[in-house]
């Protein structure tokens, strides 16, 4: 979904928007009062974080040389699913 959002519209905006709603959903998960309201609070920040990280995989290669991707990638993005890989 972000994806196609990222492709047609402003990647800046996009970007924003998924700060945003993530931002909305975490605050309102704080304020869940059961675990269903929980839960579905929670599918809200999902979906913001979705757009966060994928905006994030986007934004690199446009802002940065190519000879500094290799040191941007490994530094953040995929130390983390290096960690969290099942073998």
């Amino acid at each position: 979904m972000f994806g196609t959002l990222y492709k047609v519209l402003s990647v800046k905006l996009i970007f924003l928007v998924a700060i945003a709603v993530f931002e909305i959903g975490s605050a309102i998960c704080g304020a869940a009062p059961n675990s269903t309201a929980l839960t579905v609070k929670c599918t809200i920040t999902g979906l913001g974080s979705a757009g966060v990280f994928s905006g994030a995989l986007i934004i690199i290669p446009l802002r940065v040389s190519l000879d500094k991707r290799p040191t941007c990638k490994s530094n953040g993005v995929t130390e983390q699913f290096e960690d969290t890989q099942l073998t």
